[in-house]
């Protein structure tokens, strides 16, 4: 007989914030792991999955011949598709997607990457190239239904983000930026040693599919990130009500306004929708750090739309508070604090924030910010 439970600790963790409902679940499942010892010698198989450490938790005390596979070699592609299994088995349906989407076989496999590619469970497991990025395994949800549908949705997250993630994400501390800039980092130990009272974000978020494995150092610490563009866009999207509400809901600020207006180059357009934004946002947290709390609104909502952005960003003389590009413009932003959008300016040019796209063909927009700190709204916006 085999046994297979997905999720194990869903209950536990859909409870966190109701102790005596997670008791009560954790009781349940005690009782019901129990039984499995009791019929071991008829168990061929049992496979668990969830992000909690097993061991940590006390609902396996009565069965604990378990082992915990997360980052063995061995099994590191056993909950994907490797691209080759993609290439052998599953030609026909790539192709008809390529078709319909008029890329033919090759760009189909390269946008199938981007969406739906980049997990790993192990330095050295399947899949991986040789230049530094690490490619393992597809998500397999996700991929099989953009075969099946003949179209790049966002599948996995569209049955459903767990909601306890993007409660605790900001509770913790965590900001979103830190995601895509390369610098979370964590010990193997560190990865798998989830619980749920613990307050460090990254073990749950690295367990939950949001953050991989991208490389290793000398000293065996890994290099973490966003497997792919699927999980990039729904994580932010998960997370952008927690620090713009308003943003969610639509009310104050339009979405595709504000893209036509980053497209054409509309920087005037661009200030009035984020002052609208700001303006409906009720912001209450006074122990977010001023600066830090615009400038992640600021980055979840243009790489929601799909921009790269990029913030604190160091040079020569100086960190950029942020940078945003389009194929055909740069916006090269200063934020101040009670100062002034002339102050912001001076700063940009004394400083040469702009120098690295001096020789770029795209139009370069320089933009200077004033926040109001009593109101905490936009007070001015200046650009030349």
């Amino acid at each position: 007989m085999a046994v297979l439970v997905d999720e194990y600790d869903k209950p536990l963790l859909d409870a966190m914030d109701n102790p005596v409902m997670e008791e009560h679940n954790r009781a349940v499942l005690k009782a019901f792991y129990s039984i499995l010892k009791d019929v071991d010698k008829h168990l061929k198989l049992v496979f668990i999955t969830g992000v909690t450490k097993f061991s940590k938790i006390s609902i396996f005390s009565d069965f604990n011949q378990l082992r915990d596979i997360s980052l063995e070699r061995e099994y590191a592609g056993i909950c994907g598709v490797t691209e080759p299994e993609l290439l052998r088995d599953l030609r026909p349906e790539l192709s008809g997607l390529g078709s319909q989407l008029s890329l033919g076989d090759d760009g189909c496999l390269k946008a199938l990457r981007e969406h739906y590619d980049g997990y790993c469970f192990h330095p050295d497991g399947p899949g991986v190239l040789a230049e530094r990025r690490l490619r393992c395994v597809y998500n397999p949800f996700s991929l099989l239904r953009a075969l099946q549908e003949r179209r790049l949705g966002s599948w996995w997250f569209e049955t459903g983000t767990p909601t306890f993630l993007a409660r605790r994400v900001r509770a913790w501390g965590f900001e979103p930026r830190e995601f895509s800039d390369g610098t979370i980092e964590a010990e193997e130990e560190r990865l798998q040693d989830f619980r749920a009272d613990d307050p460090d974000p990254v073990p749950l978020l690295f367990q939950a599919g949001y953050l991989t494995i991208r490389g290793r150092d000398a000293d065996g610490v890994f290099e973490l990130g966003v497997p792919n563009g699927e999980v990039e866009r729904g994580l932010v999207r998960s997370l952008l009500p927690a620090w713009a509400p308003a943003y969610g809901a639509r009310r104050g600020i339009d979405v595709l306004t504000l893209r036509r207006c980053v497209e054409l180059g509309d920087a005037d357009g661009m200030r009035d929708v984020i002052r609208a934004l700001f303006a409906s946002i009720p912001y209450t947290r006074a122990d977010d750090p001023f600066e830090n709390y615009f400038q992640t609104v600021l980055w979840l909502i243009f790489t929601l739309l799909g921009y790269y952005v990029s913030c604190e960003i160091h040079q020569a003389q100086g960190r950029v508070d942020c940078v945003i590009e389009t194929a055909s413009h740069v916006y090269v932003m200063e934020l101040k604090r009670d100062g002034t959008t002339a102050e912001a300016l001076a700063q940009i040019l004394k400083l040469g924030y702009a120098a690295p796209y001096a020789a770029d063909r795209r139009q370069l927009h320089l933009i200077g910010a004033s926040f109001d700190s009593t109101t905490r709204q936009l007070a001015a916006w200046e650009q030349r």
